[in-house]
């Protein structure tokens, strides 16, 4: 029963770190999506005559997809700084008895948030 807690607090920090890539890959490419949308926009505005109709739920789309993007940036680099927040906290509070947990604590066993300093 132990062996199979193990196992499972390691395949949930994978799939934790899996989590935090596929939002940084996603917000980056829905960020430069929204971008690429925005730049077609203005080529749009530039051409003779100016195409105003086709303009406007582009330039929606274009917002809606930055936004996501940035949304989704946002997310990741919270998780990883509430990863860091609680690996401090971990190592600056003694405990009394260490054969004791005194609370319950999100194991993610392959991150490595840099080097432990004591």
């Amino acid at each position: 029963m132990k062996t199979f807690f193990a196992l499972a607090r390691g395949l949930f920090g994978w799939w934790v770190l899996l989590l935090f890539w596929l939002r940084e890959i996603a917000g980056w490419g829905l960020l430069a999506a929204g971008l690429w949308v925005f730049y077609h926009c203005f080529a749009l505005m530039l051409m003779t005559p100016p195409r105003f109709i086709q303009v406007i739920p582009l330039t929606f789309y274009g917002f809606i997809a930055f936004r996501a993007g940035i949304h989704l940036l946002r997310v990741s680099a919270a998780g990883l700084i509430c990863l860091k927040a609680q690996q401090q906290i971990d190592d600056a509070a003694p405990r009394r008895n260490p054969a004791i947990p005194t609370r319950v604590r999100l194991h993610t066993m392959p991150f490595d948030l840099g080097a432990k300093q004591r």
